[in-house]
């Protein structure tokens, strides 16, 4: 199933080996818990495969927290949502909803999608708008009927069975579940890229209670040198994405690893 958003760290390419890693603990689950949702991948795929797990995602940012609210929300407040994603982007709507500020949650789960839609690589924070000579501009990524009908599979997948909560990672861990996947944002470049970015203090509170915690998960980073130290005596596996470079505008390969606790973090 296909994520209506475009992330730098949009893990479509490791859906295999990461549904390879939490198969064996979600047949037997009954709770999933993402605390870091932004495109929903992962969870999508999870959605799809298991029809009866309950599900829970979290988002330190709230505008992703308040779109998959939206998304699995009201049906009036959801169909609002696709009216509005029907207006063509031009450069001068793509300024003013990127610099318009707002606390209603409609409002944000709207800008989060277009924004993400309208910017080099999908960045959500301090990356330009696509502009002319990007192919059709500012349109180059934004298909109004694609999102539609990703956005309508989605709800589909997830309404009924899924709550959404905006909130920092570490209180999303005192939350009810049997499995959690987590997908920090990169410590390289991911203060220009993600709005709720962590610092070296964060990652390294959420290595240590990763290492405590006597429920299964399963981890995606960056390869950075912190990574490996933080999360020594754990299985750690290296996996090759693709990714579109913007300054040489071809593809090349990202290294990213997964990591899990060895003995699978059952009690």
């Amino acid at each position: 199933m296909k994520s209506p958003f475009r992330y730098p760290g949009n893990k479509t390419a490791l859906l295999d080996p990461i549904m390879a890693r939490l198969e064996p603990h979600l047949d037997r689950a009954r709770i999933y818990l993402e605390p870091f949702v932004g495109g929903g991948s992962v969870a999508l795929a999870v959605a799809q495969r298991y029809a009866d797990l309950e599900i829970v995602l979290a988002d330190a940012d709230p505008n992703v927290a308040d779109f998959w609210s939206v998304l699995i929300g009201c049906e009036a407040t959801f169909l609002r949502l696709l009216r509005l994603l029907q207006v063509p982007p031009c450069m001068s709507m793509g300024h003013r909803v990127r610099h318009h500020l707002t606390r209603d949650p409609f409002l944000r789960a709207y800008q989060c999608l277009f924004i993400n839609r309208v910017t080099f690589s999908g960045g959500v924070f301090n990356t330009g708008l696509l502009a002319r000579g990007t192919g059709d501009g500012i349109r180059a990524r934004y298909n109004a009927a694609d999102l539609a009908r990703c956005m309508i599979a989605a709800r589909a997948a997830l309404r009924g069975r899924t709550t959404v909560h905006s909130m920092d990672v570490m209180y999303s861990l005192h939350l009810p579940f049997d499995v959690v996947y987590l997908d920090p944002p990169y410590i390289a470049h991911g203060a220009n890229i993600y709005r709720a970015s962590m610092c070296e203090h964060q990652h390294r509170v959420l290595g240590d209670t990763l290492k405590r915690l006597r429920r299964p998960w399963l981890l995606s980073y960056d390869d950075q040198p912190l990574v490996r130290d933080l999360y020594q005596g754990c299985r750690i596996e290296t996996v090759s994405v693709p990714h579109w470079v913007r300054r040489t505008m071809k593809r090349k390969k990202r290294v990213e690893l997964l990591i899990e606790p060895t003995g699978g973090g059952a009690q």
